[in-house]
C-alpha cells in the first residue's frame, strides 16, 4: 500500500515538474515573438550643418537681465525656411540642462529669450548657477528642412579676466576693459552677417558683451589650415573691416576695436 502511494506521489511530481516546463517554455517563446514583432524603436542620429556656410544664416547670443537670460536672434535666412525650433543644451556644474522654444521667422531679425534656469506656474523662477555654456541646436523648417549646430561658451566673469576664450578653444579676446564685463557670450556662428569672396580660414565668431565695450581688443583665431598670408575680418555692423593680422603655427592675430563678429580668411 505504502509502495502505491509512493508511486502515485511520484507520478504527480513527475507531471508537475513536465507542465511548469512547458508553461515556462510557452511563456518564453511568447515573449520572444512578441519582441520580433515589435522591436525598439532606436532615435535617429540628426545630420547637421549639411549646408555650406554660406547659405547658413547669421546668428547671435547675447547676454541679458544680468546673466540668467539669453536672447537668440537670427538675423537673416540666405537659404528660406517659414520657422525654426531652438534648441538650447548648456552645462550647468555637473549637470546638462536644455530648453526649447519655436521661432517664428516671418520678420526679421527674429529674437527670442532663453531663461537659464526655470520658472513654476505661479511665476516662482530658480537660476541655474556655474553656466560654462553648450550647444545651440537649430532646426529650420520649411519646403526643405535644415538643421545647423554650434557650440557657445558663457563667461560670468566674476573674477574680472581680461581673456574670454570660446568653447572650442579657437577664439580667444583679450584686452584690460573686460574686466569691468559681467556677462559674455562667443557664438561660433552658423553663418555670416555677409558672405565674403576670400576663402574661409576659420568660422566666424560672434561675441557679446552685456555691457559696451571701449578700447582696443586682441584677437586670435585657429584658422583650418596651415598657410603663410591670413586676415581676420571684423564686422561693425554694416560691413567686413580687414585687421592687420600675424599668423603664427596657425593662430592668425590682430588688434583693433571691438567688432561684432570676426572671421578669418586667405
Amino acid at each position: 500500500m505504502q509502495k502505491k502511494g509512493f508511486i502515485i506521489a511520484l507520478v504527480i511530481g513527475l507531471i508537475l515538474v513536465v507542465t511548469g516546463v512547458v508553461l515556462a517554455y510557452s511563456k518564453l517563446r511568447s515573449s520572444d515573438e512578441s519582441n520580433s514583432e515589435t522591436p525598439k524603436t532606436v532615435k535617429p542620429i540628426e545630420k547637421v550643418n549639411l549646408i555650406p556656410v554660406e547659405e547658413r544664416p547669421y546668428v547671435a547670443i547675447e547676454p541679458n537681465q544680468n546673466g540668467r537670460n539669453l536672447q537668440v536672434t537670427v538675423y537673416d535666412l540666405k537659404k528660406p525656411a517659414e520657422e525654426a525650433e531652438v534648441e538650447m543644451e548648456y552645462q550647468t556644474g555637473d549637470l546638462l540642462q536644455g530648453a526649447m522654444l519655436p521661432l517664428d521667422l516671418a520678420e526679421l531679425p527674429a529674437s527670442l529669450d532663453m531663461l537659464l534656469g526655470s520658472c513654476s506656474a505661479g511665476g516662482k523662477c530658480s537660476y541655474h548657477e556655474d553656466v560654462s555654456g553648450g550647444s545651440l541646436l537649430l532646426r529650420f523648417l520649411g519646403a526643405e528642412k535644415y538643421v545647423l549646430k554650434n557650440d557657445w561658451a558663457f563667461i560670468e566673469n566674476k573674477t574680472k579676466e581680461t581673456i574670454f576664450v570660446s568653447r572650442d578653444s579657437k577664439f580667444r579676446a583679450e584686452g584690460a576693459n573686460l574686466a569691468r564685463v559681467a556677462y559674455g557670450v562667443i557664438l561660433q556662428s552658423p553663418g555670416l552677417p555677409e558672405n565674403v569672396e576670400r576663402r574661409l580660414l576659420s568660422a566666424p565668431y560672434v561675441l557679446r558683451l552685456i555691457s559696451p565695450y571701449a578700447g582696443q581688443l586682441e584677437v586670435s583665431i585657429r584658422v583650418n589650415e596651415d598657410v603663410s598670408n591670413a586676415t581676420i575680418l571684423g564686422w561693425d555692423g554694416e560691413a567686413w573691416q580687414p585687421m592687420e593680422s600675424v599668423i603664427s603655427d596657425k593662430v592668425a592675430t590682430a588688434t583693433g576695436p571691438f567688432y561684432d563678429a570676426y572671421v578669418v580668411v586667405e
